[in-house]
């Protein structure tokens, strides 16, 4: 039994690993690493507060593992550490100047197809629920 609870942990946080998009509901405290901050935070607060009758309303996250995946997909990895190999955090300028070469780079490429897809789904299920 406990092989079994240990196998379906691992399987969960696996998916999780991998997984482009994952819903607030699916999400707490646990999962920073896989969607940040707010979206944890965002997920805990339904998984704690609906239950007590506050309204929080639902969403999504797109996760860590979307944003390697879309740099991976589009190459940009040696580009983007190119740019950042010269980053000195204490020149306001510099990290300015980095910041909008990095932004411009990742504006000029075509967002991949599959996750824009996985994206849009997750939005038309959100609109479904909510009329």
């Amino acid at each position: 039994m406990l092989e079994r609870r240990r196998n379906q942990e691992t399987d969960r946080l696996l998916s999780k690993e991998q997984a482009l998009v994952l819903p607030f509901n699916a999400v707490g405290i646990a999962d920073i690493p896989f969607v940040g901050g707010k979206n944890a935070s965002l997920g805990e607060m339904i998984q704690e507060l609906r239950p007590k009758g506050v309204k929080v309303p639902t969403g999504f996250a797109t996760t860590a593992y979307a944003d390697r995946y879309f740099i991976t997909t589009a190459g940009l990895e040696a580009r983007l550490r190119k740019i950042f190999a010269g980053l000195d955090v204490e020149d306001v300028d510099n990290l300015r100047q980095c910041s909008k070469q990095a932004r411009s780079l990742m504006l000029e490429i075509t967002f991949p197809l599959d996750l824009q897809e996985v994206i849009a789904r997750s939005y038309q299920a959100l609109c479904q629920e909510y009329g």
